[in-house]
């Protein structure tokens, strides 16, 4: 077979999604002739849909090289790019940024305004992700002016949800909905239920981060009502749980018991042993909330036990705190120093400080109600 043979057999193993073959025929392609630059980038989209990242940063950090050399500028942008959303996607937004950046030049330079404005939300995410909000809304407001004017609605969609995080982010609650809510209407308008319900559970947060609970509940509900008609049940169990958060936070403590209830039933059903956790979890801090410690004892020990399971240690110290805590407000002062030292011994061995704070606080606290100032000003100043 010639490179043109193998490029097309990895174009067929790519439309039946199998990575693994479409990446061989590329590479076979590639063998054969180095430059043809469109293999390289399918195969590193083989490699990202195989979750190698690092494959595909190399493919694409080659091929990107070759697309400029035999100046194919709208592929070396599209690979640039790839490569910086890759770091992005690893949690390397910092490193991503010159890559995206300098992909979005590559578009301006050939007036590609799809591509253009593609670059441009992705640049938004990757400065959204290190702390630069404001930026980000820059950024955003530039695709959007594009995406208006080709139209795209489905990028203006994209783009509107995006803002709407970051002004969120930067404490613009009023901006964030309203962006949220012109995102919600054309995703609407364009029929995708799924994209409808993730802007009203992200526009539902909003409005619960400010204590607007009925209408964080409005918008969970109608979440929760699109999620249950998909039948995606882990959806569903994360929706209730934050509806349970809710009503616990406007003190309907029993409604929100009977809802992390529900979630709880739906995480064993579907079985998802983390959204277990999560339910767990919520149940423990409700019964504590409403002073029944026996119960959230009880629901504490069984999300520790799921925890230690799962290998999750940021939970383990977490639950280990909690059950300290419950057994502090139940009076019962030694257990609860026990489990507040098996917690700080296991957060100073995975390094977690805030943690390690946590628990130095809750203990002075326990020394100070026993009147032992000086064992609880000690622990405050290690904390």
């Amino acid at each position: 077979l010639n490179a043109a043979a193998y490029y097309g057999l990895g174009c067929i193993y790519q439309l039946k999604k199998e990575w693994a073959n479409g990446a061989n025929a590329f590479a076979k392609a590639l063998e054969i002739n180095p430059e043809l630059v469109h293999a390289y980038y399918l195969k590193g989209l083989m490699h990202v849909n195989q979750r190698d990242h690092q494959k595909a940063l190399e493919i694409w950090d080659k091929g990107k090289d070759v697309a400029a050399r035999l100046n194919d500028i709208e592929l070396q942008g599209m690979m640039t790019g790839n490569v910086g959303n890759v770091y992005h996607d690893m949690g390397q937004s910092q490193k991503a940024i010159p890559y995206q950046e300098e992909a979005l030049m590559l578009a301006r330079l050939i007036h590609d305004k799809k591509q253009e404005e593609r670059h441009l939300s992705n640049l938004g995410n990757s400065y959204k992700n290190i702390g630069q909000p404001g930026k980000a809304v820059e950024l955003y407001d530039q695709g959007l002016a594009i995406a208006r004017i080709i139209p795209d609605k489905d990028f203006e969609e994209r783009l509107l949800g995006n803002k709407s995080g970051a002004l969120v982010d930067m404490g613009r609650y009023k901006e964030g909905i309203e962006c949220g809510i012109a995102a919600l209407l054309v995703a609407e308008a364009r029929g995708d239920s799924g994209a409808v319900a993730s802007h009203a559970l992200n526009i539902g947060a909003a409005y619960a981060n400010q204590a607007i609970y009925p209408e964080a509940l409005q918008f969970y509900q109608r979440a929760l009502r699109i999620k249950r008609a998909e039948n995606d049940q882990r959806s569903v169990c994360s929706l209730l749980d934050n509806m349970g958060t809710v009503y616990k936070d406007m003190g309907e403590i029993s409604t929100a018991i009977d809802t992390f209830q529900l979630a709880l039933g739906v995480a064993r059903e579907i079985p998802s042993k983390r959204h277990e956790l999560k339910a767990l979890g919520s149940l423990g801090y409700a019964y504590s909330g409403w002073s029944e410690y026996a119960k959230a004892n009880d629901y504490f020990h069984q999300a520790l036990f799921l925890a230690d399971s799962l290998g999750d240690k940021r939970m383990i110290g977490t639950y280990l705190g909690n059950i300290g805590v419950v057994h502090k407000k139940w009076g019962s002062f030694s257990k609860a120093l026990d489990f507040l030292n098996r917690a700080l011994q296991h957060d100073e061995h995975i390094s977690n400080p805030r943690g390690m704070v946590r628990h130095y606080t809750n203990m002075a606290n326990i020394y100070e109600i026993r009147g032992d100032y000086l064992q609880a000003l000690d622990l405050e100043k290690k904390a």
